[in-house]
């Protein structure tokens, strides 16, 4: 019992970490130049290939790739208002090995990265940031998170994951061996088997503090967010609404543990709002705000 407050208390403490180091940092277009601070994002001309190299970009027009876009160095890529699609029988849109890739998006309408056969977005190693822009119309898990060697850390600090169809687990995200966390954006109108929204798998973690999770289906459990292996969901604010499933249209809960905290939302689901397994607790970590409301 104790190694298992420890686990959960370290857990907690990383992410703090994460928060604090890896806050979002504001994009603005000038004309035909990105900055942010004191970083300049160059103009990337091409309309069927991505950088390699490690540097800060901005898209001049759609991108329509044959292949998977490899990433495993650091680069900052602006949508700028542009899509990226992939036109191939298979494979993902993105896949980042290593190093750190973030997207951004400065436009009120913004770009997609969609047409991926297995699954949108894929990181298997570095870290994966999304500020804005839409992952979206993929087949699979429109991000899908395993850290095959070492634990991921992943952020989502708004943008959207949506309308992805997956024939197996985690419409929206599927995560394993990963730590993430959600400090704003949308997961809706997401399908899957299990886990519709978000599919935690084992050695995973979730944090989310902002944003919602909504309008995803789940044939089976877990409309919103299905635990089935993961350590653990920790809801310290954002809202899981109008999702279904056949159990826990919100939120279903097999393994590991739910916590919440300060202003939750869990209401309006369909096959009920939290479906708790034999023996496992919903665990409330601080005093609650008012407007609060976890129906079970």
């Amino acid at each position: 019992m104790k190694n298992r407050k420890y686990s959960k208390i370290v857990t907690l403490l990383i992410l703090l970490f994460m928060l604090i180091g890896m806050l979002p940092i504001s994009v603005h277009a000038e004309e035909d130049t990105h900055t942010h601070d004191d970083v300049t994002f160059v103009a990337w001309e091409s309309d069927n290939s991505l950088p390699g190299e490690s540097g800060s970009y901005y898209l001049t027009s759609d991108v329509t790739l044959k292949s998977t876009w490899q990433v495993s160095t650091y680069i900052e890529l602006c949508l700028n208002g542009h899509n990226i699609t992939l036109d191939a029988d298979s494979g993902s849109v993105i896949e980042a090995t290593d190093g750190s890739l973030r997207i951004y998006d400065c436009e009120s309408t913004p770009g997609k990265i969609s047409g991926g056969k297995n699954n949108g977005v894929v990181v298997t190693g570095g870290t994966f940031s999304l500020y804005n822009g839409e992952i979206s119309g993929n087949e699979g898990a429109g991000l899908y998170l395993n850290g095959k060697e070492k634990t991921l850390w992943i952020n989502i600090y708004g943008g959207a994951i949506k309308n992805n169809t997956n024939t197996g687990n985690g419409g929206g995200i599927f995560i394993q061996n990963s730590l993430l966390l959600i400090m704003g954006g949308e997961i809706s109108g997401n399908t899957a088997v299990n886990g519709g929204g978000i599919y935690i798998g084992e050695k995973s973690t979730v944090a989310m503090n902002e944003g919602s999770i909504t309008n995803n289906e789940a044939k089976s459990s877990g409309g919103g967010v299905c635990i089935e292996e993961g350590v653990g969901f920790y809801q310290g604010g954002g809202s899981i609404t109008n999702n279904s499933a056949l159990q826990g249209g919100g939120v279903y809960l097999e393994d590991g543990d739910y916590g919440i905290g300060n202003k939750v939302i869990v209401d309006k689901n369909s096959g009920g709002n939290v479906y708790l397994c034999k023996d496992k607790v919903i665990t409330i970590s601080t005093q609650l705000a008012s407007g609060t409301r976890v129906g079970v």
